[in-house]
């Protein structure tokens, strides 16, 4: 048994014991909050994720026990499974627990892989050669386009939160978030997926040896939905760099910066503009699965801040000029690699067919997330209004606050908020 410290702590699983922070870190830096862990990823992202296994053909749900495993909390920090990560790579032709290790936790110094007579599925691994088959033979994913539009279409139809009761908007956080299973589902199973054209290209660079190659034959792939937020905020930070008085209102600090420019004509096209920004990428931030985390909608600061750094950059900064120095290197290195390899044509086609799924699969990895992001921002946008009103009554010291109660507990919290003001204070403290 772990020693339990944080509110959501689990016990590891003793069937698939190895854990890591890794990759998870990057979207839970922080120690998770209790209402995103319980309402999010217990009833939406582990389900979701064993959907994904079963789509992928990697594993039956009995294989599965009927706890947490694939997500794990401990110390208060999220953490994900290894051990069934590998058990996917030992079951998925051409791919090794290693290989696993690096392509989804970026490293190879994990603890050794264990075997088990189990991990090997001859049955398992057939289905897993249909799915890669259609991954290498796969020329869109309209099906997240669809998710994209449904998305889109509850941001359009989002609903006036302040003439909602505190009840209400719990209700609809809950009943919003019964779709998270389904996108996060998507979200995972794609980026198992796209480590089938990896492990390909990385296999074949090393068996050239010239393994670095790999790297560049991916680099700027996937950043389609996830780049454009940057690319806004360099062409806003354009904006800011070429006007004297926006310059002027920056160089005073962001804090306070919006009221300041709130009047100043010269400042209108800016407002507009950053207006639009927040419209469109308003779920970003720099913690963005996380419900009780600012971001640039909830603090729109966080951007201003954002604008400030880029508009120290000269020109010749700018991400576009990158991304298209990364396409042009990653075309010559793939016609480099590919023309070494036409001794072999069985090899050749199939590095050929790995780097156009790479495209299309790392491409859509980002563009899943990216939904996923803006799907759980909708539910954030409804708490904060909750969070407001009991920081005006007294319940909460801070509207992010309202992270700190489990869904189970809302029911209770709602009836008599002042019975929790010392539990949510102890829990923010620790």
């Amino acid at each position: 048994m772990a020693e339990k410290i944080w509110v959501v702590d689990n016990d590891p699983s003793p069937q698939y014991p190895i854990y890591t922070r890794g990759n998870i870190g990057e979207v839970y830096p922080e120690a998770v909050a209790p209402l995103s862990w319980t309402l999010g990823a217990i009833k939406g992202s582990e389900p979701g994720w064993r959907d994904a296994f079963a789509r992928f053909g990697a594993f039956d749900a009995d294989e599965l026990p009927d706890e947490l495993v694939t997500l794990g909390c401990f110390g208060g920090y999220g953490y994900l499974n290894v051990s069934l990560s590998r058990i996917f790579a030992v079951r998925t032709p051409g791919l090794t627990p290693e290989l696993m290790d690096q392509s989804l936790f970026g490293t190879s110094e994990a603890p050794a892989y264990d075997p088990k007579p189990t991990d090997e599925s001859p049955a398992h691994s057939e289905r897993i050669n249909a799915t890669m088959g259609w991954v290498l033979t796969a020329d869109s994913l309209p099906e997240l386009l669809e998710d994209q539009r449904l998305v889109d279409d509850l941001v359009a139809n989002r609903p006036d939160f302040t003439t909602l009761s505190n009840e209400e908007i719990i209700g609809w956080a809950r009943s919003h978030m019964e779709q998270f299973r389904h996108l996060f589902a998507q979200h995972i199973y794609i980026s198992y997926c796209a480590t089938v054209p990896l492990g390909i290209i990385q296999g074949v660079t090393a068996a050239i040896g010239q393994p670095t190659l790999a790297m560049s034959l991916v680099s700027g792939l996937g950043n389609v939905d996830s780049a454009a937020p940057s690319w806004s905020l360099w062409d806003l930070s354009r904006v800011v760099r070429s006007n004297a008085a926006l310059t002027r209102a920056f160089d005073d600090g962001v804090s306070g910066l919006e009221a300041r420019i709130a009047d100043e004509p010269e400042a209108a096209t800016f407002r507009k503009a950053f207006d639009q920004f927040l419209d469109a990428f308003g779920s970003r931030g720099p913690n963005e699965w996380e419900m009780r985390a600012p971001t640039w909608g909830t603090h729109p600061e966080l951007a201003l801040a954002a604008i400030d750094r880029m508009r120290q950059a000269p020109d010749e900064a700018n991400p576009q000029r990158h991304f298209d120095e990364r396409h042009a290197e990653r075309e010559a290195v793939t016609a480099r690699v590919g023309e070494a390899l036409a001794a072999d044509p069985a090899t050749q086609g199939q590095f050929l067919a790995a780097c156009r799924a790479s495209q299309i699969f790392l491409a859509g990895r980002e563009r899943s997330k990216t939904t996923v992001i803006k799907f759980v921002h909708e539910a954030r946008l409804g708490m904060h209004v909750l969070g407001a009103r009991m920081v005006e009554a007294g319940h909460f010291d801070e509207v992010e606050d309202f992270g700190m109660l489990t869904d189970e507990e809302y029911d209770a919290f709602l009836a008599d908020p002042a019975s929790f003001k010392a539990t949510i204070d102890e829990r923010r403290a620790l």
